[in-house]
């Protein structure tokens, strides 16, 4: 039997229902805690409040994990079909949008070449992820010099991203991806210009100029890769073994040869001016819609320094957008995000199978559920407000 009970006050007045159910064990899905399931309607897309309201949400992560144990497998030729399909969109799609004589025709394909090349560059995610998978020795290479040096990216500059998974780290000042607009109050809007327009810039100065210089005087060397050499915020002091250094050169030469070639076909009047400014549209392009990413992956509610976060705490800062339509701004997989934060080692192509097992034993009314939304915009929207009256 289920009673119902709704609580008065501050909970209605932000427009989010309490409901606490209290189930006996009969009416429970085999295999998940019969504790406390504490539900909350529409709490992600609400504006007043924030997640360290949620932290006493019944959610079963043990048995959750136990539930997804046989989602963690990836399937090498997912990645690989995914991936070239869509780097090779890219590339005859940028193409077109010179060849193309209409304006409308032009410019609806290098759209598409935009979002092509942005899911074939989230790839980058789940290197990290599944770096220790065979397959990733042959894929890791071909990705950073088939796409990731043409926009200035290697992998290695996202390896910090494994600090952001922990939960030592999470939503600290030490967390090197956790943009603390609450704590710190970034203006958000100053925060998608820099990430857009210096980031780019920041990176190819760093692939043309700075790696190089690096490599001919030593002693610059370690600063170049402690500090300059990750997707992370400023001072963040990155940490490579001497085999990823290596690596890291080898794939910093490859880049400028790669330039070198490009910049000589150029020269020589083999790519046209044209063809230049659609790159650079889309280098730009790239970069823009990843910042834009980031605003709605969180609530961003946490900064206190050397707090540890548990996992529900970590679940409830995140969202899960559930329609199919933000794939196209959370590429692979990443529009689970909290689901993501559970159990980072499902590969992508298994989140959403995850997701609706996890919503099928637990219930549309879970607190699994409750982070749920359907609007990145709203989201982005709420911290705009919360950054303006917290």
């Amino acid at each position: 039997v289920c009673t119902e009970t709704v609580l008065p006050g501050t909970w209605s007045e932000r427009r989010n229902r309490v409901h606490l159910r209290t189930f006996n064990s009969r009416n429970l899905t085999p295999g998940f805690s019969t504790t406390l399931a504490v539900t909350k309607v529409n709490r992600a897309e609400s504006v007043g409040t924030t997640s360290s309201d949620y932290r006493n949400d019944s959610l079963p992560v043990k048995e959750i994990k136990e539930l997804l144990a046989d989602y963690k497998d990836p399937i090498a030729w997912i990645y690989w079909t995914d991936y070239l399909a869509f780097v090779a969109l890219g590339f005859s799609t940028l193409i077109s949008s010179v060849l193309l004589t209409k304006p409308w025709l032009s410019t609806l394909s290098l759209l598409i070449s935009l979002l092509s090349f942005y899911r074939a560059l989230g790839f980058i995610h789940e290197t990290v992820h599944q770096k220790n998978r065979r397959f990733m020795k042959r894929f890791v290479p071909v990705w950073n010099i088939v796409s990731g040096s043409l926009f200035f990216v290697i992998t290695f500059y996202y390896q910090c991203h494994l600090h952001h998974h922990s939960r030592l780290h999470y939503g600290t000042l030490s967390d090197p991806q956790y943009a603390n607009f609450i704590e710190r109050k970034p203006p958000v809007l100053f925060f998608l210009v820099v990430q857009s327009v210096l980031a780019p810039v920041f990176f190819a100065v760093r692939a043309l100029i700075i790696a190089p210089l690096s490599l001919l005087v030593p002693s610059t060397r370690p600063f170049v890769l402690r500090y300059l050499s990750s997707f992370a915020q400023p001072g963040y002091a990155a940490r490579y073994s001497r085999k990823d250094e290596r690596q890291i050169a080898r794939y910093e030469i490859a880049q400028l040869l790669i330039w070198a070639g490009i910049f000589l076909a150029f020269y020589l009047g083999y790519i046209d001016q044209r063809f230049a400014l659609h790159w650079l549209f889309i280098l730009f392009g790239l970069f823009a819609l990843n910042s834009f990413r980031i605003l709605g992956e969180h609530r961003y509610d946490y900064g206190n320094l050397d707090q540890r976060r548990s996992p529900e705490e970590v679940f409830f800062d995140s969202y899960n957008y559930t329609p199919l339509i933000s794939e196209l701004l959370y590429t692979t997989g990443l529009r689970y995000h909290a689901l993501h934060h559970l159990v980072a080692s499902i590969p992508y192509h298994n989140l959403p199978k995850a997701h609706r097992t996890i919503v099928d034993k637990m219930g549309s009314g879970s607190a699994y559920a409750s982070v749920s939304s359907t609007s990145h915009l709203k989201n982005v929207y709420a911290l705009l407000r919360r950054t303006q009256t917290s």
